[in-house]
Parts: C-alpha cells; structure tokens; sequence
C-alpha cells in the first residue's frame, strides 16, 4: 500500500504510517495518541481513545477464546478509523507550521468558515441566471453584466475549490448538498461542475473521504462528457492510492461493486488508465520532441516548408521528406495520446495566474475573469488564432490559457504579426470557426486534457512542493484485485500491448502470464508472452510459449517467424531454418523469408545454396544493397574475393553505403594486398561511425574470421590506428 500523503519531513507521521502498513495496530494507536497530546489536540486524543478502548475489548475477547463471527470486520474498521485519525492529525501538525496556500485556507478557514455547499449552489445558479438575462440586453449593457458575471463567478468558483480542496470528511449535510450541486445541471454550467470534480480528487489525494469517492463514481456516469471525462480520471487515481482504504470500507465497496456494472464507466476507467500510464512516458517524449523532432521541423520552417501542425491532419504533401517523417511523427504522438506540449508551455506556467491553485483545474473559458478583461472584443473579431487555440483537440485546459496570456500581453503589432503568419500557414480555405469545434471533444478527450493539466500541476506548479506527486504511482491498476475486475480480456492485451510497445517487460510478463493463467487456450495471450520473453532474451522460455501458441493454431506465420529467430539466437541454425521453409513453403514471394534462410545456409557454410537464394532476391527486390551484401559476404567466404570486391564496389557506388559497407570492401581490399585504397576504405568506415570506438566494436566483430583469412590480430589493431586518418 502506497500512502499519498505521508510528507516526508515528519517522521512521527511516517512513522504511524508505517506501523498501520505492517498491521501493527496497538503500536500505531498508542504513538498517535502521543502525537495527539504533543500538539495538544484534546478532541482528536479522545477520539483516538475510543479506538483504543474498542481494539482492548477485541484483543480480550479473541485472548480468552470468546468467538466473534465480525471479529475481522471490526478490525478492519478499527484499522480504517486509524488511518483517517491519522491523516486529520498529520494536517493538524502541518497546519501549525506549514505556509503554503492550502494550510492558510484552512487556517482562514478556522477563522472564518468557508461558505457552505447550498450557498455555493445558490450564487453559482444566480450568476448562470444572470448570464441568460445579459444576452438580451444591448451591446454596452450585456458588457458590463457579463463583466459582473465573470468576476463573481471566479470568486465563487475559488471559493468552491478551496472550501473542498481543504475539506477532510464531509458532513451528511455537506455531502447531500454537495450532490444537489453536481448534479442540477439547470442551476450550474458544466463546467462548473468539471471544476467541482478536480476539487474533489484534489481532497481525496489528501485524506480518504467514503462521501466523496461516491459521489465522484456518479459523476463519473454523467452525460455531460467534460464531467463524466473528468471524473473518470479521478475515480480511477482515488482507487490506485487509496486501494486498501476503500477495500476496508463496506460503503465505499458497495459503490464501487454498483458502479462496475455500468459498461460505459468501465470502458472510460480503461481509456483514462492508458492515458494515466502515457504519463510515463512523457519525460522521454519531452527528450525526443525536444533534442529530435523540433529541430528538423523548424529547421524545415525557416526554409517555408512546413505548415502549422492541426488535429488528425495528413502531412503527406510536405516537400521535405525528412520533414514529413518528423511532422507525421508527430501527428501520431498526438492522436496516442502523448503529452507533446509539456515542454513548450512550461516557461509560460510562470504567469501569476498559475499562482492562483484552482486555476490550474479550471476548464477553458473566455468567460472566467481575466480571459473576459483581455479577450472579449478579439472574441467577436474573425481572428484566425483564437478559435484555433479555443477549440483544438490537441491542448488541454491550462495550456489555452496559457497561450492566451502571452498573446494578451504582447504589444498588438507583435500580436498582429503573429496572426497573420499563422494564416499564411494554414490550408486555403480553412475556417477557423469551424476547426475542432469543442463540441465534437469525447469523454476519453477532456479525460486526456485533465490528465495533462493535473500533470503540469504537479511537476510545474509553485504548490508542487507541498503536494505528494501522484504521477509517482505506477497506475498498474491491472494488478489490483479492487480493480482488475473493471477490465475486460481485449481491455488487459491492449494495456499488456502498451507496456510491451515501452519496454515495461516485467508488468507485461505477469499481465499475459495471468492472462494464459485465465484461459489456457488464448492463443493470442500466449504469443504475445513469447515476444515478451524474446525481448528479455530468455530465448528457451519464448520457444516453449510460441510452441503452446503453435499447437493450438497450426502453421500461424507470426508464430513460425518469431520461432525461426528465437532458434537463430539459440545458434539452433539447422532448427532456424526449418521454421523459415515452412514459412517459404506458404508465402514462397516473400523475399525476406528468402533472405533469412540464405543468411543461415551461410551459417550452415550451404555456401552455394545460400547464393541461390541471394540471387533470388537480388533479381526480384527494388533496393538491391541487402541481397548483395549477403552475396559479397558469400562470395569473400567462398575465396572469391575479386567478385566479392566488384559487389561492395557497386553497394559503395549506389549510394547511401553503411560504415558496414566500407568496412567490408576495405576487407578485401586488404586481403588483395591493395593495402593503399583498403586504408582509404577503413577511413570512410571510421568516418561514417558516430565515433571512432564504433569504428572498433565493428572490427572486433569480424576479429575471429579476418584472422582465419590471414589478417593477423596485430594487423587489424595497425589497421585500427590507420583508420583515425
């Protein structure tokens, strides 16, 4: 069990913590009643007391062999009660000496308490009220409404954040008020509700609340799609780090087990799994957009090739193919979900307004405070920019407002500039009204923009410090028996698929090992445990797996392919070959199966067999530089080696040669006594390597059968030294 908020500076904390993680309940009890007592919280020491007293009579009982059929019932409530006294005293001690923006809400808070959920409820309906009223008055007089409209919103909203932020256990009051609230969508827009739902998450990655979580798993099965989108993110982070709680908590499981029969919700839960394990993989992506793609695509730009990057559109007709390879490169990271944005928003999450915590949660809207001051006029303008940044699939909430604060604080001629550099850029006849309109964004879409947005929360925000980092989670939710049962079999093989595509071997080992486990004639569970167990190298376990796969599908060519290499890496070459016949047998126009078995008759030394087949593929491939490599190679065994010097000279002259390429001709050429032109040959070899200890693990490979040839060790490390140049 992972405890979220344990703070790391407290080690009286950690320590109860630890102590109710390792089931030691007394311990933990008596070490928080002291904590309790050192701070002076008489009211939690007395509630603390009461589980003391109760935990005494069960241990009586279960000493004097009294039998209690709810023994283990009561235990669990009792270890549950622990751990939220816990939590409630480890904000009570940082409270007295932490200074970030949630321990002052909550001492204001203790000063002044916070506005209740009806009243929320009520201003919240009388500012949508007053909004519907505005749009019927004249152009000054709706102005100066909407402008009243949108201040009193904001403050309502933060006030509706921080006031559930910073709430420990709701009330049964609170709780029922709290569920008018979310879900009268007459009285409350939409996405005051979304805000609501990340408020909600916001607290429950505090201190676990039964309310809470169940009203989250209601909003999850909303029709509004930003809400149930939303809330699907935070039911599924809730269960990750509260796991344990929850299984602790009749009430809390009794919800959960009613929400699972409700498809549409599993089937959300699942797609904002994979968007929460793409979290992963975003510090790597930043790297590769930012060091790879980036600069190949702007490079691209300062030529006038490369036109702005819109949703789910084709770059095929870039000139620059390079360019287009990085362009749609892109694309496909965008339409997988991937964070691409991250690094080029974050110097402007330094705006004030990113000071403010809720604003980070807030759903995009030109009609929230500041976006209304600075925007409200270029919104009734036909600028291109603005719809493009409000209604584009690929930025999330607070990268929009973002964007539109930097554009709100250039000079308008920069301002301007920009614009018109952006329409120059776009297709003829594009409309930007119309592009991505807000409207078509699916649940799985606002899921994956509060994903990104709670992501630059708790990486980039100046609150990051006070916050215990949830993204630290690895989300493997498959593994837990609270939710595994929410995913469907075609579910668990495109997450296994996930973590197989990332390398996250060991999680897809166990996914498809308990897959085949489940149901021992998945044929496809026990391939893709095969390919597992190929790319850890454990060559003889992959075997035994294609096998099973094998015998419950015959003949597969995926099956038999994957069988052959892991043979060929076994140095099982005459086995190797076998399984490529077959495949020969079945597909005899495929010229890569005709490569492969020429490459082991090689190994076998089938040296003329091995010709036939790279004949073959010479004649009837396109790109001729593989098959007479293989010839070359064949030709430089067999002792020919002037008709193994004219192949690589005719790879070397048809341009785009390996270091590879160079390296063997520079072999016979050397072997032919040409030692001059085999230096000159070495040298381009070294040069085409990224450095020159490249240039020397490629010699150590062909060390063993140069020297066979005739060159001696000693002459392949001169050689080494004569290549430098």
């Amino acid at each position: 069990m992972i405890i979220f908020a344990v703070m790391k500076h407290d080690t009286g904390i950690e320590f109860v913590y630890r102590l109710l993680e390792e089931g030691r309940l007394q311990e933990a009890l008596t070490q928080l009643s002291a904590l309790a007592i050192n701070i002076g919280s008489w009211n939690l020491q007395g509630k603390i007391f009461d589980v003391q007293t109760t935990y005494g009579f069960l241990l009586k009982y279960a000493t004097e062999g009294i039998a209690d059929p709810n023994r283990l019932t009561m235990y669990d409530q009792l270890m549950l009660q622990a751990y939220q006294l816990t939590d409630t005293l480890r904000i009570a001690i940082d409270m007295e000496k932490r200074q970030s923006a949630y321990y002052q809400t909550l001492r204001r808070y203790r000063q002044q308490p916070p506005m209740s959920y009806k009243e929320l409820y009520e201003g919240l309906a009388k500012c949508k009220q007053a909004l519907i009223e505005a749009q019927s008055n004249d152009s000054e007089r709706k102005e100066k409404i909407t402008e009243a409209y949108a201040l009193e919103h904001e403050t309502l909203l933060e006030e509706l954040f921080n006031r559930t932020w910073t709430s420990l256990a709701w009330s049964e009051e609170d709780s029922e008020q709290a569920t008018q609230l979310l879900q009268d969508d007459k009285a409350t827009s939409e996405k005051d509700r979304a805000l609501f739902v990340a408020s909600i998450l916001m607290s429950l990655t505090r201190i676990m609340d039964v309310s809470k979580f169940r009203l989250l798993l209601q909003a999850a099965t909303s029709d509004s799609r930003i809400v149930c989108g939303r809330a699907s993110v935070a039911v599924l982070i809730t269960l990750a780090i509260h796991s344990e709680r929850i299984k602790m908590t009749p009430a809390a499981m009794d919800a959960w087990q009613e929400a699972q029969r409700h498809e549409r919700l599993r089937n959300q839960l699942f797609e904002a799994n994979l968007q929460l394990l793409m979290c992963r993989e975003t510090p790597r992506l930043e790297k590769h957009i930012h060091d790879d793609i980036m600069p190949t695509i702007m490079k691209g730009a300062a030529k006038g090739s490369v036109q702005i990057i819109l949703d789910n559109e084709d770059n095929d007709s870039l000139d620059n193919p390079e360019v287009r390879d990085k362009m749609n490169q892109m694309r496909e990271l965008i339409l997988s979900g991937a964070d691409i944005y991250l690094d080029t928003f974050a110097p402007l999450k330094n705006n004030s307004f990113f000071s403010t915590a809720f604003h980070w949660f807030l759903p995009f809207d030109l009609l929230q405070a500041d976006m209304y001051a600075k925007f409200h006029s270029f919104a009734n303008t036909k600028s291109t920019l603005l719809p493009l940044i409000i209604h584009s699939n690929g930025f999330c909430d607070s990268d929009r407002y973002s964007f539109l604060l930097l554009m709100g604080n250039m000079p308008g001629a920069i301002s301007t500039d920009l614009e018109e550099n952006i329409k120059k850029q776009l297709p003829e006849g594009f409309d930007s009204q119309q592009a991505n309109p807000e409207r078509a964004l699916q649940a799985k879409d606002y899921s994956r923009h509060f994903i990104q947005d709670l992501y630059r929360y708790y990486k980039l925000s100046v609150h990051r410090t006070d916050e215990t980092d949830i993204f630290k989670h690895p989300f493997d939710t498959w593994k837990d028996t609270l939710t595994s049962s929410a995913y469907q079999q075609p579910q668990l093989m495109l997450i296994g698929e996930f973590l197989l595509q990332h390398n996250y071997l060991d999680e897809a080992f166990d996914l498809f090992y308990g897959l085949t486990r489940h149901d021992e004639g998945d044929t496809h569970a026990w391939r893709r445990l095969g390919l597992v167990l190929q790319k850890k190298s454990d060559y003889k376990r992959a075997i035994k797996a294609y096998e099973y796969a094998d015998l419950m599908e015959p003949d597969n060519v995926w099956t038999i392919r994957h069988l052959a290499q892991c043979h060929k890496h076994l140095g099982s070459i005459e086995k190797a070959t076998t399984y490529y016949r077959k495949i020969e047998a079945k597909r005899p126009e495929d010229l890569q199966i005709a490569l492969l078995i020429g490459q082991c008759l090689t190994e076998q030394n089938k040296l003329d067999e091995a010709l036939t087949y790279f004949h073959k593929v010479e004649y009837l491939s396109a790109d001729k530089r593989q098959s007479r490599r293989a010839i070359g190679w064949c030709l430089f065994l067999q002792g020919k080696l002037k008709e193994a010097t004219a192949q690589y000279e005719r790879i070397i002259n048809s341009g785009q040669p390996s270091a590879e390429d160079f390296l063997n001709y520079a072999h016979m050429l050397w072997l032919q006594g040409n030692s001059k032109e085999a230096i000159l040959a070495y040298r381009h070899a070294n040069n085409s390597c990224p450095d020159h200890s490249t240039f020397i693990r490629l010699l150590e490979n062909d060390r063993a059968i140069l020297a066979e040839h005739g060159i001696s060790i000693r002459e392949q490390q001169l050689i080494a030294d004569a290549a430098i140049g």
